[in-house]
């Protein structure tokens, strides 16, 4: 899942990175909790009723502390300290990690775009 300044994209792969399903909508940042209902919300959509399902991986913009769990402070959100690992854990009971949108799009083009075969 890509939570920006104004979407949420989210999708849900396979073992072989394929997507099977996706889906995009608007954010509500008028609030910390109405932004955290839009993200589960989002996640309810596409998550597939499977016990094979591995996890949750959320990129954000802003500083994000991907040890707790915490998105920090976002400027383009306009919130700070979203336990956003806390939220999604707890609602859809599955290992859910966070990380900075542009720490996650590197580590996507090393293993599978442009980066690929270079390291």
């Amino acid at each position: 899942m890509d939570v920006g300044g104004t979407n949420i994209r989210a999708a849900v792969l396979d073992q072989r990175m394929r997507i099977l399903v996706r889906t995009q909508r608007l954010l509500d940042k008028s609030s910390p909790t109405a932004l955290l209902t839009c993200i589960g919300s989002c996640v309810a959509d596409i998550l597939p009723d499977s016990e094979r399902t591995l996890g949750i991986g959320v990129a954000m913009k802003g500083f994000v502390d991907h040890e707790q769990g915490i998105m920090v402070s976002s400027i383009s959100l306009g919130m700070e300290n979203l336990p956003v690992r806390a939220f999604l854990s707890q609602r859809f009971g599955l290992l859910t990690a966070i990380d900075n949108d542009v720490h996650t799009a590197t580590i996507g083009e090393i293993y599978y775009g442009a980066g690929r075969n270079c390291c």
